[in-house]
């Protein structure tokens, strides 16, 4: 009975090996100097398909209350293509954010509620996902799932990059042997780091 076991649990090993690689990163939420969260962010890749999932929560004390954000993104890429991605964020329970992304033909089609709107892309490679798990060397555009639109990404020193969104809102990501290890949040309201372990 042993000896089948072990072969059964052998062969599920090889067979989820050879059907697809999962890489998990696990990063810690701080907003002054305090950790207030955490953010899980999988891909799980067969060499075709590759799809993206993301969990964040946060509990923040801002002036005289605390503040609860939830998130929820998802992204799936076909043949290094984006084919679909979502993006939910609650705050306090109620839905701030809830957008999706999907590929049509010779573009793209963002939604936002019941709004619509194409995004003349014939292809996007590269998004907030792609971030997270590879140094975007040479890379001079990202698409944000969030704002729905290519943005500009900058190297602003050896290993970090910065995207800016509106309003003087950015994400600065830092490297650390091809991976991200450190991302700063900043808006006007607060700035939160966020740490690999």
């Amino acid at each position: 009975m042993y000896k089948y076991l072990l072969f059964a649990a052998l062969t599920i090993g090889v067979l989820e090996k050879a059907s697809g690689q999962n890489q998990t990163q696990q990063y810690d939420v701080f907003h002054n100097d305090r950790c207030v969260g955490k953010m899980l962010v999988t891909k799980i890749s067969d060499g075709r398909k590759c799809i993206f999932k993301l969990t964040f929560n946060a509990v923040l004390s801002l002036l005289i209350k605390n503040v609860v954000i939830e998130g929820m993104e998802e992204a799936s890429f076909e043949n290094g293509v984006l084919v679909y991605s979502k993006v939910m964020r609650k705050v306090n329970g109620n839905v701030k954010t809830d957008k999706h992304t999907k590929k049509a033909n010779n573009a793209y089609v963002a939604y936002e509620g019941d709004t619509k709107t194409v995004i003349p892309l014939s292809e996007i490679r590269s998004n907030f996902f792609t971030l997270l798990f590879a140094e975007p060397v040479n890379e001079p555009t990202i698409y944000s799932d969030y704002v729905q639109k290519e943005l500009t990404l900058v190297k602003t020193a050896t290993h970090i990059y910065q995207v800016t969104t509106k309003n003087g809102h950015f994400n600065r990501y830092s490297y650390v042997n091809g991976a991200c290890s450190m991302i700063e949040v900043s808006t006007l309201m607060l700035t939160l780091m966020l740490r690999r372990h």
